[in-house]
């Protein structure tokens, strides 16, 4: 009888020295996944040796992308630079200044994932912004987390991380998902586009939506949309093979070279912004949800 020789895992090494949230992180993070889903069923190693420093809302999309890859029975072991890393990928986190955090939420944690993303700008003790920048931050960030739990079906919830950079004036926080991401939904809806870029770019419009036509809707990327182009800062959309990114008024699209599993929003803001935004905007996660 011929004893079957076990396979040596698979290598995916990451080029390093930094991953932060552009285009070639995400190409790099969909390259990955390929090598993941093509060393399934056997064990894959995910190499961070190169790598020395990981932007904390890049690394909950990353962690996002290595649970979907896991619940489909995908042997995953990561090989990290430093015991950071390993800290953070094995578990949600948050350093002792608070500048870096990271939870994962049910779909139905709503208003539990509000509450928190209310009370890490609060623990931002460095942190320096307007009530009203403060209030906009988070109806932006639910509206993205609503968006998530209502479209995208995902079995592993959603992945939330955030970075405070005080040097740079810049706050950034990611909301992950590993569902069937904004071209899965667009196709669902009977809609087709050239390619998945294409498709996130008109799901990204003001009043464009895939719910049925008695239901309203459209109007969360408008939020998003508005807020980014105000603040100055830069909102991202990853899904599937698509990439979409806003800086300001200016919007490109680029193809990625791989899928990745879900959606990952990227909404970095700009601290110094002392835009009058509504003053009388009181969010209440209670009213939201």
């Amino acid at each position: 009888m011929t004893k079957r020789v076990r396979e040596p895992a698979r290598v995916f090494a990451f080029a390093g020295p930094s991953i932060i949230a552009d285009i070639a992180g995400f190409a790099e993070f969909v390259e990955a996944c390929r090598a993941m889903e093509t060393a399934a069923p056997n064990e894959i190693i995910l190499d961070l040796s190169s790598v020395s420093y990981v932007e904390m809302h890049m690394l909950a999309a990353l962690k996002s992308m290595i649970r979907s890859s896991a619940s489909q029975g995908i042997k995953i072991k990561c090989h990290e630079a430093n015991s950071t890393l390993r800290d953070e990928l094995s578990s949600d986190a948050s350093d002792g200044e608070a500048s870096r955090s990271m939870c994962s939420f049910r779909l139905e944690d709503a208003i539990k994932f509000s509450r928190h993303a209310a009370s890490r700008l609060q623990s931002l003790e460095a942190l320096s912004i307007t009530t009203e920048l403060e209030r906009k931050i988070l109806e932006t960030l639910n509206e993205a987390f609503a968006n998530a739990a209502m479209h995208s079906s995902s079995q592993t919830g959603v992945t939330f991380g955030a970075t405070y950079h005080a040097g740079r004036n810049l706050i950034c926080f990611v909301i992950a998902d590993s569902g069937k991401g904004i071209p899965g939904s667009v196709r669902d809806a009977r809609l087709e586009f050239a390619s998945d870029e294409v498709a996130i770019h008109w799901a990204m419009k003001p009043n464009n939506t895939t719910k049925p036509r008695n239901i309203p809707g459209g109007i969360g990327s408008a939020v998003l949309r508005d807020f980014v182009e105000t603040n100055g800062g830069r909102l991202i959309v990853a899904s599937q093979k698509g990439f979409w990114e806003q800086i300001g008024d200016y919007v490109r699209k680029e193809p990625l070279p791989y899928r990745y599993p879900g959606t990952a929003v990227v909404l970095e803001v700009v601290t110094t912004d002392t835009t009058a935004y509504d003053k009388n905007l009181n969010f209440d996660p209670a009213d939201m949800w």
